[in-house]
């Protein structure tokens, strides 16, 4: 678990980046992860009852999400990703709907099998080249 927030263009998370940290955040791989979620559809709405072997009971992940807007304020909301099935979708809920549907494993994978070190990886040692 890690927190982003958006400094200018950037993404940062705490501590990291930062003078002396051992440290860095990869920028692309969070740019592609947010490009690949922008994308996500709705294979299969499943309706509003929550069933046993949709796994949210212990969901694979959940994604969190804090939204600031200068016009509206702060806005937090989340999307509970349940079992994978064998057609390889997720059973999906957001705390902003009282539907369960389905989205692809394509879409989520990610999501469910990152990791931080996905994101965050240790400085380069600097190397000198001499000729």
């Amino acid at each position: 678990q890690f927190e982003l927030s958006m400094d200018g263009d950037n993404w940062i998370v705490d501590g990291v980046d930062a003078p002396g940290s051992e440290e860095q955040f990869n920028q692309t791989n969070l740019r592609a992860l947010i490009s690949q979620a922008s994308n996500i559809r709705i294979v299969e709405p499943l309706g509003k009852t929550e069933l046993s072997d949709y796994g949210l009971d212990n969901p694979s992940a959940i994604v969190a999400f804090t939204q600031n807007n200068d016009l509206s304020g702060e806005k937090a909301f989340e999307i509970q990703i349940g079992a994978k099935g064998d057609d390889n979708n997720y059973i999906v809920i957001s705390s902003e709907s009282d539907y369960y549907v389905k989205i692809s494993g394509t879409f989520l994978d990610k999501f469910v099998n990152g990791s931080r070190g996905d994101f965050i990886g240790p400085v380069p040692t600097p190397t000198s080249v001499f000729q």
